[in-house]
């Protein structure tokens, strides 16, 4: 018998974003259990009905997005028969308009279109068939999209670059060692959520979050860029930190990223040259061969600082008064998204160099809005993306979150900035990375 603990505890499962032990099939049921709840009773029934007849002919080696792929069908053929109604597939935004005030924990699933600028969707061999200069004009009127019609809607928008470095350090020279526990601490959390709603309604601080995303600004279990005006139906079906984070905004604002990713926003076009540019596909970066690998490492050695990252500050739905700023930031997809053999050498300077560059880009914009905000705390809440199914090592993200930390520390504490790294459930791969760092816990009141 199927309990809500037993839900509970597979929502918890699934929703850690740092466990890499879990099989995809075991990540499947939990994942699919977890969205058939949010439909009720009849929905529990007829989906575990038809996850069984399914799950009969799947070989536990599947791979995840196979196995994502048929949990999204089998969501979406059962919630049919629902009495909420759902979004025909139209290339416009959608919003719920003063539905937006309602509870997060409300089922919103009635969706009004929007009249916005029409949007095709981006062909899914973009980077393929495109140009890096063309991928970069591209880029370029993503960008001024998403500037605009987040201006619209009463939302700031910041496109954060990380900087030049005098000299790029090697990953296997780093050795961590003290950062300065007045600012660095690592903070339980039982789902960003809850989190953003909770920060929403703080006066007294300024919060940043980083969500773990993809360098299209999306979110998405495979390589797929959803379609204009489906993000927020898409996002609802990935019970993980990213979606969870953009889904505590307006619909709306959701919808707008989404679009701009159609559009071509890639935070790597600036790096990548013609011979490397499809090493990324749908915001996944994942080098296919050796040599790609190679001249991708020498790009990121070079060029990592034109990195691009998205800063969005909005007011999130239900009964919220305060901004709180996210920041979507991506990691190379290799683990069970790895699309050719290449060393681990290789995979751990891609997966440091991403990371360094990455939390680069997030202490500055924690130091940015720290100085447009003087008369409140800033709280600067960074995850390790990388870490879960993508396959990025703990030491590596550990040394490249270092080295940025380090860079930056004297100025965040001037400025009496705290940055506390969020571990689900105070366990997993992010708690051995805290661990590693050497933080201690943050707790309140203590």
């Amino acid at each position: 018998m199927i309990t809500k603990n037993t839900i509970d505890n597979l929502t918890s499962f699934i929703m850690d974003p740092s466990n890499n032990a879990r099989e995809p099939l075991t990540q499947g049921i939990a994942w699919t259990t977890t969205i058939i709840l949010g439909f009720g009773t009849i929905g529990i029934i007829q989906g575990l009905s038809a996850l069984w007849r399914k799950l009969r002919h799947i070989d536990q080696n599947d791979t995840h997005e196979k196995i994502s792929r048929l949990f999204q069908k089998i969501f979406s053929r059962n919630s049919a028969n629902e009495t909420f109604e759902r979004t025909p597939n139209t290339h416009t935004a959608t919003t719920l308009g003063s539905e937006s005030l309602r509870s997060a924990s409300e089922p919103r699933l009635i969706h009004e279109p929007v009249e916005m600028m029409h949007i095709q969707k981006i062909d899914p061999e973009f980077t393929e068939v495109k140009s890096i200069i063309e991928q970069r004009e591209a880029h370029k009127n993503a960008k001024k999209y998403m500037q605009q019609e987040a201006e619209r809607i009463g939302a700031e928008v910041f496109f954060v670059l990380p900087g030049k470095l005098s000299s790029c350090p090697k990953v296997d020279d780093v050795e961590i060692k003290h950062l300065d526990a007045k600012v660095f601490t690592w903070q339980n959390t039982n789902g960003v959520q809850g989190d953003i709603q909770a920060d929403g309604k703080n006066s007294d601080h300024v919060v940043l979050y980083g969500v773990a995303s993809q360098f299209n600004s999306c979110e998405a279990v495979s390589r797929f860029t959803p379609e204009p005006g489906t993000a927020v139906e898409t996002y609802r079906t990935d019970p993980t930190q990213g979606p969870g984070a953009q889904l505590q905004f307006p619909d709306e604002q959701v919808e707008i990223i989404n679009h701009a990713a159609n559009l071509g926003f890639n935070g790597l076009c600036e790096v990548l040259d013609d011979s490397t540019k499809n090493a990324v596909k749908h915001g996944y970066l994942t080098p296919k061969t050796e040599k790609s690998a190679s001249i991708v490492i020498e790009q990121l050695k070079a060029n990592g600082h034109k990195m691009e990252f998205p800063c969005i500050g909005n007011i999130p739905k239900g009964a919220n008064t305060e901004k709180v700023y996210e920041i979507l930031v991506a990691a190379p997809a290799f683990g069970i998204y790895s699309l050719g053999k290449i060393t681990d050498q290789k995979k751990k300077k891609i997966e440091f160099l991403c990371a360094l560059q990455s939390y680069r880009a997030q202490f500055q914009q924690a130091l940015k809005l720290a100085a447009l905000h003087p008369q409140k705390q800033l709280i600067f809440k960074p995850t390790a993306p990388g870490l879960g199914v993508f396959g990025n090592r703990v030491d590596n993200v550990a040394k490249a979150f270092y080295v940025a930390a380090k860079e930056y520390e004297s100025r965040l504490i001037d400025k009496k900035i705290q940055v506390r790294l969020q571990v689900f459930q105070s366990r997993g791969s992010a708690r051995m990375m805290a661990n590693t760092l050497r933080l201690t816990q943050w707790i309140e009141g203590v």
